[in-house]
């Protein structure tokens, strides 16, 4: 098997014309291969691609996979042998416990809906339910391991809050520990990288009070 590294380079040529994604995004993929188990791999919000690239290319597992609402206009593929498919994270159509890891990195802090509420109301921010729906879906589909990454204490205002397409929330550590109490977390550069092991999905059961 030809060295990550060489890979990588292989990966980082495809890309050249991605000028944006600059050499912290590359040192974020190249850990990707250290932190994976299992034999396949889904990559949620693959941006340009290159994370599912390197996996294909190290031809090391069964089945890798690469999701995202919508194709980016930087993805660029390295194969058509390389599974795509566009699907919402908030409604996956993988069956439970399908792959083995799931990586999703700079998704989570996207996810939000306009509020239904008329203009006064308008200063209660975000409806966070596809955030919630999305965590859900994605410990359901994972079997073994969830690598996460996303800013980590970013300082108001953050990127595009008040557009569709911005950020939602602000992660620190108070929110992390909650929504992720079992995982173990590694700064990295201005990011949080969550790796959750044996991710449990429940569902809330709501009962009927009766007097």
């Amino acid at each position: 098997m030809i060295a990550t590294e060489q890979l990588l380079e292989k990966i980082q040529q495809h890309h050249k014309d991605h000028k944006a994604f600059n050499n912290k995004n590359w040192q974020r993929v190249k850990l990707m291969p250290k932190l994976v188990r299992g034999k396949s791999i889904l990559d949620i919000g693959i941006g340009n691609g290159a994370c599912v690239n390197l996996f294909h290319l190290m031809n090391s597992f069964d089945r890798v996979c690469g999701v995202d609402l919508k194709a980016h206009s930087t993805q660029k593929l390295i194969s058509d042998d390389i599974e795509y498919q566009e699907m919402n994270i908030s409604n996956l159509v993988f069956e439970e416990n399908e792959f083995d890891t799931i990586i999703c990195m700079e998704v989570l802090e996207h996810l939000g809906a306009p509020q239904k509420v008329d203009e006064a109301q308008k200063f209660l921010g975000w409806d966070l339910d596809p955030f919630f729906k999305g965590i859900m879906e994605i410990r359901r589909v994972a079997k073994k391991r969830l690598i996460i990454s996303v800013p980590y204490n970013e300082t108001f205002p953050i990127y595009h809050y008040d557009i569709i397409s911005g950020h939602k929330q602000i992660y620190n550590n108070n929110n992390l520990s909650v929504l992720f109490p079992k995982a173990k977390f590694y700064k990295f550069h201005h990011w949080m990288l969550i790796v959750e092991d044996n991710p449990i999905w429940t569902d809330i059961e709501i009962l009927s009070i009766v007097e």
